[in-house]
């Protein structure tokens, strides 16, 4: 979506449709919820709006899909979040470390960059550090570089 359609979207419940449809057992569904989720990401206004409605766990709960193109989508639109402060908290207290850690053993480089990236953000803020370290991410990230 165009970033200019942004506030329209958020405006028209955009969101709680995306979350609603998130569920779908249906994979190119669950890849296009993704795929808007992540340009959301991409606007930093519409973290805080998207967080508050609860947009957190359905990107959490797609990062669990079994479709690396969903993978793809989810950790681009975690990584989008996670440039925020008080989001890059909030997407480990609910959860996110695990799905990410659980990523890091892709055969995609484009799921790997963008995993790696959200995790670089997350490790930004200091009381991420030993979560991050805690849930298993640490050796798959050094595997990565060896």
């Amino acid at each position: 979506a165009y970033e200019m359609y942004h506030s329209t979207i958020l405006e028209y419940g955009g969101p709680e449709a995306l979350f609603a449809l998130s569920n779908s057992c249906d994979a190119l569904s669950q890849h296009y919820i993704g795929c808007a989720l992540a340009n959301l990401s991409c606007n930093i206004a519409n973290h805080e709006p998207i967080v508050k409605i609860g947009g957190l766990q359905p990107m959490i709960a797609l990062a669990y899909d079994n479709d690396q193109n969903v993978h793809l989508q989810a950790a681009a639109a975690l990584r989008g979040f996670s440039v925020t402060g008080n989001i890059k908290m909030k997407i480990v207290q609910e959860g996110g470390l695990e799905p990410l850690s659980r990523l890091l053993l892709s055969d995609n480089n484009e799921v790997l960059r963008e995993t790696t990236a959200c995790l670089c953000n997350l490790s930004l803020g200091d009381e991420n550090k030993f979560e991050i370290s805690k849930c298993g991410a640490v050796a798959p990230l050094i595997s990565l570089i060896t």
